[in-house]
């Protein structure tokens, strides 16, 4: 799991325009590609296999609840959910960013092949 998490930071950042924009070979997104594929089954497989303590770590936090401990676990509970939102918006802030920035790239190189391409109206025959 460690190397297929090592693989997509490397070829991630070895494919982003951004950081180098001549690198972006199709070899490195296909392998870019599957080790995330890869990474997802391990990652769903290491869930499978600690099922049991992650269920344990559950029971624990609602049986927090019910004795005097509920405002502690509120406050963890709370920021965990804190955190996760924060790290969503950024991503999905991210992620709108760079499909807008797409579009107006592909909309730009639309437009400049129009003007450079005659088109025929019906009358050219």
């Amino acid at each position: 799991m460690f190397l297929t998490i090592a693989t997509i930071t490397i070829t991630g950042v070895l494919v982003s325009q951004v950081v180098f924009p001549s690198l972006g070979s199709k070899l490195l997104v296909l392998v870019h590609t599957w080790t995330t594929y890869l990474g997802l089954g391990l990652f769903g497989l290491h869930i499978v296999l600690h099922g049991h303590y992650l269920m344990e770590s559950v029971r624990r936090i609602f049986a927090n609840l019910r004795k005097s401990n509920a405002r502690e676990t509120f406050v963890r509970l709370g920021t965990i959910a804190a955190i996760v939102i924060v790290l969503y918006s950024r991503v999905i802030s991210i992620a709108t960013n760079n499909v807008n920035s797409q579009s107006t790239q592909y909309a730009t190189q639309i437009a400049s092949s129009s003007q450079t391409t005659p088109t025929l109206t019906g009358r050219e025959k």
